[in-house]
């Protein structure tokens, strides 16, 4: 089922308040970490000055990955609706439910889909987990 223009648009529309809430929301996380960063006493010793840098360093960097990785999924339902695949199953070519659209409008599976996709990746984590376990008691036993 193709989109008519108008819901092409509101789907744009809900598309650009979502960009607009992942980067108001990591401008946000950015400005919690600098002020507990400068909150810091700055008469304690320097290690732990270098530990607030240092986990300051990891949260900045973790939160800028996992804001590019939703901006980029944005991306990607643009395009979908440039080419006239949005809402269309990545995984089994049905189309998805208008309101799972309206509520993640830049999905690009079915709830089905999307739910074997995670368990896939949870055994296959757990899988690398458990083979790392044997690796580790081989070397040390």
């Amino acid at each position: 089922m193709a989109l008519s223009e108008k819901e092409k648009d509101e789907f744009k529309a809900l598309l650009w308040e979502a960009r607009t809430k992942i980067l108001r929301e990591n401008k946000e996380h950015f400005s919690l970490a600098k002020e507990k960063l400068s909150a810091n006493d700055h008469s304690a010793i320097s290690n732990h000055i270098a530990e607030a840098i240092t986990e300051n360093i990891r949260l900045e960097e973790s939160l800028s990955k996992n804001c590019v990785k939703r901006l980029k999924k944005i991306d990607e339902a643009f395009w979908r609706l440039d080419d006239d695949t949005f809402g269309i199953c990545s995984g089994c070519s049905q189309q998805i439910p208008i309101r799972r659209l309206q509520a993640v409008p830049f999905t690009e599976y079915c709830v089905g889909c999307k739910e074997a996709k995670e368990e896939k990746e949870v055994r296959g984590g757990l899988r690398q987990r458990s083979s790392l376990s044997r690796q580790l008691s081989a070397a040390y036993a």
